[in-house]
């Protein structure tokens, strides 16, 4: 896939192929804007991908950097789900196991995870850029082949025989589970249809009939790139952005996916911005409730006009989450509030601007 330059992205984005990802949209824009981070089937076998974006810098080797960075980050969030959903039968049925062995097994679970991220995401790479010509924001697409994955575990060190064994066994089929989990996910939001969602070579298996949760299934992360719709009439404006605690980066990346689809400027120097939005994020661990770790998310915003400093927006939200291990906790929080608070929020952020 060939890399594209800053002026080469303004003249207009030329297609590789009609595929999901190097395909163009009605409006010049590469397909992969629009489809954001995810699984997908394309030209060269299943890969993992990560849209990251960035408007208002300046420096043109800055601003790359960043959404490079974004799209290195969004891909390891959507593979950190992966290999936890790929873990989850293993895990069922290692606490199903005799009780001698079963606390070394899921130790081990924990383990294989870490091992196989960080030995895994070290063959990432950065194979697209496309810089909109309407609105300045810079896009950076990362790619990760999911042929890496058993090659990893295979190199990797400290990791059980049974280990390897279910991770080679199951890679495909949670890839394919993943892949159908985002596309519902999608439609739902109002982004791809089914139709439209890109294909996956083999239909994603079933659940093992009579398997009996240990836990609830782990949150699939979520789309944080902007969607085709519309943009609002008499809502659009200059906006600063801030978000600070715990996965702040994460968050960041979702509010401003969603005000560039609502037809927001986003501006990096806040004096010059006509609305100050700060989010304040918090996530508690609450302990174990049934043998599952517990964690609070909430997020506080405050939305300000800058020219009077009057108050637009000011909004509290909470949710608990819980799943097997803390870690678990913790990403589907971040994904919860990515996928259901922040639209909310910009909704109501847009209606404000609207009246």
């Amino acid at each position: 896939m060939a890399l594209l330059s800053g002026a080469a992205a303004c003249s207009g984005y030329v297609a590789v192929g009609p595929d999901p990802v190097t395909g163009v949209n009605p409006d010049g824009s590469p397909r992969w804007v629009h489809r954001g981070s995810g699984v997908w089937q394309e030209g060269t076998g299943k890969a993992f991908f990560g849209v990251g974006l960035v408007q208002g810098i300046a420096s043109e080797s800055l601003s790359r950097q960043t959404a490079d960075n974004r799209a290195r980050g969004e891909l390891a969030r959507i593979f950190d789900l992966y290999v936890t959903a790929m873990m989850r039968d293993y895990q069922r049925s290692t606490s199903s196991s005799a009780a001698p062995g079963a606390s070394a097994e899921e130790q081990d679970v924990v383990a294989v995870q870490q091992t196989i991220t960080k030995a895994t995401l070290r063959g990432v790479e950065i194979v697209d850029h496309w810089l909109d010509p309407a609105n300045g924001a810079r896009y950076a697409l990362a790619r990760l082949d999911l042929a890496q994955v058993p090659q990893a575990v295979g190199a990797a060190q400290g990791l059980s025989p049974a280990t390897v064994a279910h991770v080679r066994a199951n890679a495909d089929r949670a890839f394919g589970e993943l892949a159908q989990e985002l596309q519902q996910r999608s439609a739902a939001a109002g982004g791809a249809t089914p139709t439209e969602a890109p294909p996956v070579a083999e239909a994603p298996a079933s659940a093992a009939e009579g398997a009996a949760p240990a836990a609830p299934a782990a949150e699939v992360a979520p789309s944080t790139q902007p969607t085709t719709a519309p943009r609002p009439a008499g809502a659009r404006a200059r906006v600063g952005l801030r978000v600070s605690g715990r996965d702040a980066k994460t968050i960041q990346t979702c509010f401003a996916s969603r005000l560039l689809a609502s037809g927001h400027e986003l501006i990096e120097d806040s004096s010059d911005a006509e609305v100050a939005i700060t989010v304040e994020l918090r996530y508690d661990a609450l302990g174990q409730v049934g043998g599952v770790e517990m964690v609070r998310a909430v997020l506080d915003l405050r939305a300000q006009q800058t020219a009077d400093n009057r108050t637009l927006l000011a909004v509290a939200e909470r949710l608990k989450v819980g799943r097997p291990t803390l870690q678990q906790a913790f990403l589907s929080a971040s994904a919860k509030l990515c996928d259901t608070v922040v639209p909310k929020l910009v909704e109501q952020l847009n209606q404000t601007l609207g009246q």
